[in-house]
């Protein structure tokens, strides 16, 4: 066999290599229901201490409003596919869950993940599943002079998250450290190693009744957020099929919900109700949005 023909065998193995290579990709991007069929498992990220959305208990399980409504979508979903599905809950933080899901490592991650175009390029949402915004921890003595005394000061952020984007829209001249999560912003703030911690507020508020914190700190701005983040599920790109199923259990999981009643309601009252672990009001903003989020199925 000549030089000429080792070449272009070479070059005709690389082609099938490649085309198998593309197929296999193509086949998981388009074909993830079926695998779930196929294995009866939904593979899910989640925090392990971002109460009330997830938190991981000594027990070994996890347990949340987001914990609850991704077993709520499996539970849906079994029954779309005729099959019993298992959740297998992986962990991750900001700087893994999309890189996770785009990677086919986890089916989907439906914490607090705003909705962004920048994210939108390297995966796909679902429907929205909440609305908050970006609040900031200080100390007390720091609420009567606002904003503006976050200037020149060390505020904590989650890595790979908007929220540093967010706060310097607000604080140009604050000096942003990031931390891999929430409890090590929080750490370093009760250490007096950083002034002010900036998270979603319900997060937040969260940790500091969880922290006994209430008498301590306060949230800026004390009414509202910083502005009003979308929430919505982590889902793979370009897979229709698979992201249509996940919304259609949404948008029926949300009727009934300017009635304050229905699948959402419950799982929202459960959490953040009058006997949740944190009261959060379900405003008439966060109901519209779910309920306009509905014209999805017309």
């Amino acid at each position: 066999m000549n030089s000429f023909t080792n070449r272009n065998l070479k070059c005709i193995i690389s082609i099938i290599t490649l085309v198998s290579l593309f197929d296999a990709i193509t086949a998981e991007a388009s074909g993830r229901l079926e695998r779930i069929k196929k294995t009866g498992i939904l593979m899910v990220g989640t925090r392990t201490s971002a109460p009330p959305f997830a938190q991981l208990g000594s027990d070994g399980k996890f347990s949340g409003f987001s914990v609850d409504l991704s077993h709520y979508i499996a539970n849906k979903l079994s029954e779309k596919l005729g099959s019993r599905l298992i959740i297998e809950f992986s962990e991750v933080i900001p700087k893994t869950r999309i890189p996770a899901v785009k990677s086919g490592t986890l089916d989907m991650v439906c914490g607090l993940t705003t909705v962004t175009r920048d994210r939108d390029l390297e995966i796909d949402y679902s429907l929205p599943i909440f609305l908050d915004g970006t609040r900031i921890l200080v100390a007390k003595e720091l609420v009567g002079k606002g904003l503006k005394s976050l200037n020149g000061k060390k505020i904590a952020f989650n890595a790979g998250s908007v929220t540093g984007d967010i706060v310097l829209s607000k604080v140009p001249k604050a000096e942003l450290v990031p931390f891999a999560d929430l409890d090590s912003s929080i750490s370093s703030f009760l250490a007096n190693e950083v002034d002010a911690v900036a998270n979603i507020g319900s997060f937040l508020a969260a940790k500091q009744k969880e922290l006994s914190l209430e008498f301590t700190t306060a949230l800026l701005p004390t009414k509202r957020s910083l502005n009003s983040e979308i929430m919505a599920c982590i889902l793979p790109e370009n897979d229709s099929d698979f992201r249509d199923a996940i919304n259609m259990i949404l948008s029926t999981s949300f009727e009934g919900i300017s009635e304050l009643r229905g699948d959402y309601a419950d799982l929202y009252f459960k959490w953040f109700g009058k006997n949740g672990s944190l009261q959060f009001p379900l405003t008439d903003m966060h109901q519209d949005l779910l309920v306009n989020s509905q014209i999805w199925l017309k």
